[in-house]
């Protein structure tokens, strides 16, 4: 049976990581400085019963060692310091050079999605606040509109009752029109003839027209002065009362005044 591994092949050793991690250094940075790959490191911590070991418990566990079985006391070692009693000193350093690089470049493409980031996040914000503007206009705008519905359909509504109201006076107007015209017709048919100028109403009461009966009283002559008299009477009087009718009237005087 093969013998079985007390750590990685890179020859990092239990003591050597809690010297590295109790000097400040991280299970990452070990990691990398040992070259190992990704993940590795943790499975050993686990392995070698350190599961959530920090820097102080790694110096409280080496102070133990040294009491124990005389180790010596932490020694104080970095991550460079210590690579270099288990590196090539020219390996390391190239390393740690191109680590350090790396890590340049990884901080500034972080910084730069981090200021994109910030960026998407106000972009994100000031959308939201306009998308919330456009939302509480919209409202304000479908309020109105439902109230101008609202109203339309109240005028509506009242305009086809005015419609109704409209047609129905309308109806009644042209029956009283109707009705009004057939008893204008039935007065005018039962009403007796009116003519002021030939014959005179008020002046055939008795049965006898009154020019008649002054003829047969006067002579001749003293009626045609009587005639004259009218016709005189009635042209100076038409701007003033009876306009056209008094013109006819002082016409059929004299037309009384001429006949033998």
């Amino acid at each position: 049976m093969s013998k079985q591994k007390t750590g990685p092949e890179c020859g990092l050793t239990k003591k050597v990581f809690l010297e590295q991690l109790a000097n400040g250094e991280t299970i990452s940075s070990i990691e990398r400085a040992w070259e190992m790959k990704a993940q590795t490191l943790p499975y050993w911590v686990g392995k070698w019963g350190l599961k959530g070991i920090t820097s102080e418990k790694a110096r409280m566990i080496l102070e133990s060692w040294s009491e124990d079985d005389g180790t010596p006391l932490l020694r104080s070692t970095s991550k460079a310091a210590e690579a270099v009693e288990h590196k090539p000193t020219g390996l390391i350093a190239i390393n740690e050079s191109k680590e350090s690089e790396q890590l340049k470049e990884l901080a500034a493409k972080l910084r730069d999605k981090n200021v994109a980031h910030e960026r998407l996040l106000l972009l994100n914000k000031e959308l939201n606040e306009k998308l919330e503007e456009m939302k509480k206009q919209l409202a304000e705008v479908t309020e109105e509109r439902n109230n101008w519905q609202s109203e339309y359909a109240t005028l509506e509504e009242v305009y086809s009752e005015l419609k109704q109201d409209r047609d129905h006076w309308k109806g009644k107007a042209s029956q009283i029109e109707t009705e009004s015209q057939l008893a204008i017709a039935e007065i005018k048919d039962e009403a007796p003839v009116v003519d002021n100028v030939n014959h005179p109403s008020h002046y055939t009461a008795g049965g006898i027209e009154t020019i008649d009966f002054i003829r047969a009283k006067l002579t001749q002559e003293e009626f045609a002065g009587y005639c004259k008299g009218n016709v005189l009477k009635y042209v100076a009087r038409a701007n003033h009362k009876g306009g056209m009718e008094d013109l006819s009237k002082a016409a059929k005087y004299l037309e009384f005044a001429t006949q033998k």
